[in-house]
């Protein structure tokens, strides 16, 4: 399960609701090993880097849909913050310019995702 969200440049993986990493460090780290892997394929594209971290280092949420997807059902899940990186780089507002560049760097490590999951 994959969201999509602006801005940031990050890769998240649950949990959200808490700062206390997922209990099982085998699916811990199957889940940071993907979200690595979609930050080489997003880098490999245009250069640009996205972080992958768990989603309670950007803010704390609630009623986060990867959260409820992994914890409920058990699907790996991630919120992909797009960009840009800042702010100061436009924030929320993307520039038309910007909407291919973003949808490019970004396939490969759908695709993989899906592939990885299925």
């Amino acid at each position: 399960m994959g969201t999509y969200h602006s801005y940031s440049q990050l890769i998240l993986w649950p949990w959200g609701y808490t700062r206390k990493p997922i209990a099982d460090r085998g699916e811990r780290e199957s889940l940071s090993r993907l979200a690595r892997r979609l930050q080489e394929l997003i880098r490999a594209v245009h250069g640009q880097t996205y972080t992958p971290e768990q989603s309670s280092e950007l803010y704390p949420t609630a009623g986060d849909t990867t959260d409820w997807t992994y914890g409920v059902y058990g699907i790996p899940s991630f919120t992909v913050e797009l960009r840009p990186y800042s702010q100061a780089d436009g924030g929320f507002i993307l520039p038309p310019a910007q909407i291919q560049p973003t949808w490019e760097k970004n396939r490969a490590a759908a695709l993989q995702f899906v592939k990885q999951v299925l």
